[in-house]
């Protein structure tokens, strides 16, 4: 085993669990949906009470599938506040007064309801207490609203452990991109090869990491699989806990 300076973590679904059975339940065009529109529908009635709720909804998941070719074809992040934007444009809702302080309302209405489907098991907890005497401990996380992530660590309690959260809404770029990776380096002062990384998804953080020159330990939950032709990764693991028995 190589010696390490650094453990950086993915965020969602490596630290932090998301469970979108959590989700409100909304029903559109007959069908049962989870979705946070609901409430950033009431938080957007300033400018969107002439809009019915299902034209709303269609353009709420319209914006999004739209943000997330973006991401998947340039590795950029497109924040909350771009897509929202993406979805007034939708709507044919102009830009004026107001309009920025009703976004960001909605924005915050949005993040709220994504932070009541988060979930931090005890054992993570037991884990990072474990390893910060030993590690500089970082977080890299591909999401769209910077603060959103920092609440949901401050709220489980855990915000302290780490040295740096750089999220890829702050810097523009997404894993795999090199960017992300070299901003956690630079505030962290270290190296690539000082640090592993640890996250459960193959095509950004098992190639993101490798691709800097990070040694990873990949989370196999049995959901996805590694592309064809992907270097194995340094270790792999089924579950959060089991990376004690590496570090």
């Amino acid at each position: 085993m190589a010696t390490y300076r650094a453990v950086i973590f993915d965020m969602f679904d490596t630290l932090v669990n998301f469970k979108n059975v959590h989700l409100p339940l909304v029903q559109v065009n007959g069908r049962e949906v989870r979705s946070t529109s609901p409430f950033v529908y009431e938080a957007l009635k300033p400018l969107c009470a002439h809009v019915p709720f299902e034209e709303f909804f269609h353009a709420f998941v319209g914006a999004y599938r739209a943000a997330e070719e973006i991401r998947n074809r340039e590795q950029r992040e497109v924040t909350a506040q771009e897509r929202f934007r993406m979805v007034f444009a939708r709507l044919q809702i102009p830009d004026g007064p107001g309009v920025s302080a009703c976004m960001e309302a909605g924005i915050a209405e949005h993040m709220r309801q994504l932070a009541r489907a988060m979930e931090f098991p005890e054992s993570h907890r037991t884990l990072l207490d474990r390893l910060q005497p030993r590690y500089r401990l970082g977080v890299i996380s591909n999401f769209d609203h910077g603060p959103t992530v920092e609440m949901a660590l401050r709220t489980h309690g855990i915000l302290d452990r780490f040295a740096t959260v750089v999220v890829s809404a702050d810097t523009g770029w997404r894993k795999p991109r090199p960017e992300i990776f070299a901003e956690a380096f630079r505030r962290m002062g270290i190296g690539p090869a000082e640090a592993i990384f640890v996250g459960d998804t193959p095509e950004v953080d098992v190639l993101g990491a490798q691709a800097v020159g990070m040694d990873v330990i990949w989370i196999d939950n049995g959901t996805k699989a590694l592309p064809p032709g992907t270097p194995p990764p340094t270790h792999t693991v089924g579950s959060f806990v089991e990376v004690g028995g590496l570090l």
